[in-house]
């Protein structure tokens, strides 16, 4: 469990806006809450340049996280 939990504080601090898409994605998927929660956090603060990715157009294809994110925006 210790590393595990190293590897998610990695991947955390490395969110961009490049990658939170997809990790938030991912997070979803293997159930990782406090991985998803600071990908929807970093999604939040940096809503104008994750929206330009064209990764932001995943989203469509998982309602159920474009929900949760626009919820939090």
């Amino acid at each position: 469990a210790r590393m595990e939990n190293l590897a998610l504080d990695k991947i955390a601090e490395s969110l961009n806006e490049v990658n939170c898409i997809e990790i938030l994605i991912e997070s979803t998927h293997f159930n990782l809450e406090t991985l998803k929660k600071d990908c929807v956090s970093y999604i939040v603060a940096h809503k104008e340049e994750a929206r330009k990715r064209r990764s932001w157009q995943e989203l469509t294809k998982h309602p159920d996280i474009l929900l949760e994110v626009s919820l939090a925006l």
